[in-house]
Formats: structure tokens, C-alpha cells, sequence
């Protein structure tokens, strides 16, 4: 197990996310969804807009990207499509309620 992740299935605006996808072929990919001021702020760092990855290729450059812009990192899309040996997808956690 790598460690337990968020699953989202609709990412609030901001966060850095892993959007799953379930392929017909069997060999799943992913999007790594960065809202533009984060691509314009790493420049080349970040992989194209839309560009299909590699379910590890996703999670590791989604785990980068959140490290280095100090940001949400979330899984959405097909859960079917997350390998179970990797972790749990765990509910977002509820918004922190102020007061």
C-alpha cells in the first residue's frame, strides 16, 4: 500500500486533481487536472493540459505539483479504475465549518 488518498468525485476549484479513467483495452490512464495559475506559476513542470497518463505517472506528478503549490491533492473520476493495492480512496473530508 502506497497510503490512503481523498476521492472527490467533483473536485472543488483550486485543488490538484487524479481524474481516473476506465479503459474498454483494460489499461487504465489518467488526467491530471492543475488549475492554470498553478500550470503558469511551474511553467514547464506540469504535463500538457489533457494529456492522458499512466494511472503511476498521474499520482506521482498529482503528489508533486500538491507538494510544490502547497495545494489539495484529490482522486475523482472512475473509481474502478484505482488499484486497491495502492491505498483506500477515502470521502472528501466536509468543508472546515468557521465560526
Amino acid at each position: 500500500m502506497i497510503a490512503d488518498f481523498r476521492y472527490d468525485p467533483l473536485p472543488a476549484e483550486g485543488v490538484i486533481a487524479v481524474e481516473l479513467h476506465r479503459n474498454v483495452a483494460g489499461t487504465d490512464s489518467a488526467i491530471l487536472v492543475i488549475p492554470a495559475d498553478v500550470r503558469r506559476a511551474l511553467r514547464n513542470q506540469c504535463p500538457s493540459p489533457g494529456e492522458i497518463m499512466s494511472l503511476p505517472s498521474a499520482l506521482g506528478a498529482g503528489v508533486f505539483v500538491a507538494a510544490q503549490t502547497s495545494r489539495s491533492l484529490r482522486i475523482s473520476g472512475d473509481r474502478q479504475a484505482w488499484p486497491e493495492e495502492w491505498g483506500a480512496l477515502l470521502p472528501r473530508r466536509p468543508a472546515a465549518r468557521h465560526h
